[in-house]
């Protein structure tokens, strides 16, 4: 028996009731049962999480509503939220520009891998320090596009270095 609880796929969730072997046919079936009232479906979690990243909490809320699925909103941006991160690759194309945090208060620095088209990193500020700082610690980049800023030209200098 011992053995059988090991093959069972979430023995966490699921609890073996009864075992049955089947020389005739070589099968084993297995009798369990739910240990918990509420599992959540691997394969449900992964359609609601596109659902979720593609259209927002309120509105896959909405959509799956007319598919006849109970979910809240919170639970789809529960799930967006544990979607695993990428890992970010140093780009060769780096494009370099300062955005705003809050209005005309705090400003920051967009890195945008112009390769792929898409952000990789939000700067804490619009610094040059800062920027050289995260070019030295992601050697690679061979490309820099940038504004006219007088703010980045030194720090991406000597970050390349």
């Amino acid at each position: 028996m011992s053995v059988l609880t090991h093959l069972l796929p979430d023995s966490s969730n699921l609890r073996l009731e009864n075992c049955q072997l089947d020389k005739i046919k070589t099968q084993i079936n297995l009798i369990v049962s739910a240990i918990s009232r509420v599992v959540n479906c691997p394969v449900c979690n992964q359609r609601l999480s596109v659902i979720g990243l593609a259209n927002g909490g309120a509105a896959g809320e909405r959509l799956l509503q007319q598919w006849g699925i109970k979910v809240s909103r919170n639970t789809l941006l529960n799930l967006v939220r544990s979607i695993p991160l990428p890992p970010i690759v140093t780009p060769h194309t780096l494009g370099v520009d300062d955005f705003c945090f809050r209005k005309c208060k705090t400003y920051g620095t967009a890195l945008i891998d112009l390769e792929r088209s898409r952000a990789i990193a939000l700067l804490k500020d619009a610094l040059a320090e800062t920027l050289t700082e995260w070019l030295k610690a992601h050697p690679g980049v061979k490309v820099v596009s940038r504004d006219r800023s007088k703010t980045y030209p030194y720090s991406v200098t000597l970050g390349k270095q």
